[in-house]
């Protein structure tokens, strides 16, 4: 089993009090040429805010922010009925699990009062992701983000806003996460929310000192291992549409700050690795730097 629950695979999730000099905030530079890339939560609780202050740098220093997909669409009502739609399924939940898997969901179920018919007809991947949900939510974590945060900045200070991916294509791919093993998944899930608060410490001190070495330890080393296919398409896939994109970018006179899940950043398929072998220079921002 990951040390992780999905969904902290997917969004890094955490609040714990942090000690760090550094941040997860890089500067990318080739001559006169420069962007930022910072890895984001999606979501916090109030206790992280203030952000690090590096982050408020690379914003203020940027023409233009990139998100991993339009924030406002991601956010509106009409696009949250599509997310139900997307994860349907024909095939009933206690069909799609074997019967020890299904009746162990079920005891989550009444555990937390839950009425199973709500998942009846929906992809194993919505309720792992609902599953870790309900437990970040009894640990107090409802707070804006680090990337909605600067979206509804973005807004507020009229900064261009753009985004690597469309809204349609993100939630395909988490759509699918499940297809691989729904037993497997639904199995992790259900063990792996019993560490959640370590393992939620662990992860977010690593993204407070922009230790993408321990980072990847905790949200991808054992991913990679047990779901080859999820890291293939949550990781490696969108990293390799993605890094065009940010080439193109590093051609420009602008000057970008990209906001993306801090894993994006980490391990041998990670941005900071694939732009370090394109020959940019990379630059960790610090307080130091902040100042």
């Amino acid at each position: 089993m990951n040390k992780l629950s999905l969904l902290m695979i997917i969004t890094c999730l955490a609040s714990f009090t942090a000690l760090a000099n550094s941040a997860s905030v890089w500067k990318v530079s080739s001559g006169e040429h420069t962007l930022y890339l910072g890895g984001t939560l999606h979501l916090l609780a109030q206790e992280d805010y203030p952000l690090p202050s590096e982050y408020e740098q690379a914003y203020q220093a940027a023409d233009t922010i990139f998100f991993e997909t339009d924030m406002s669409v991601l956010n509106s009502a009409q696009f949250q009925q599509k997310i139900g739609q997307i994860f349907r399924s024909d095939i009933p939940l206690s069909q799609q699990l074997s019967p020890g898997t299904y009746q162990k969901l079920l005891e989550y179920f009444t555990q937390k009062n839950i009425n199973p018919m709500t998942f009846q007809y929906y992809k194993a991947a919505l309720v792992s992701v609902s599953i870790s949900m309900f437990e970040l939510e009894s640990m107090g974590f409802n707070t804006t983000g680090v990337d909605n945060y600067y979206h509804q900045q973005a807004m507020l200070d009229n900064k261009k806003v753009q985004w690597l991916e469309s809204p349609q294509s993100q939630l395909e791919t988490l759509a699918s996460l499940g297809d691989e093993d729904p037993d497997k998944l639904i199995l992790y899930t259900l063990f792996d929310i019993e560490a959640m608060p370590e393992s939620l410490g662990a992860v977010h001190s690593a993204w407070r000192e922009g230790n993408m070495e321990r980072l990847a330890d905790y949200t991808l080393v054992d991913l990679k291992k047990d779901f080859r296919q999820i890291h293939q398409g949550l990781y490696v896939t969108r990293n390799q549409n993605w890094l065009p994109q940010i080439l193109k970018m590093l051609k420009d006179d602008k000057t970008e700050f990209i906001l993306v899940g801090v894993s994006h950043m980490a391990g041998e398929d990670g941005l900071l690795k694939q732009l370090a072998q394109q020959g940019y220079q990379i630059e960790q921002l610090s307080e130091l730097t902040a100042q």
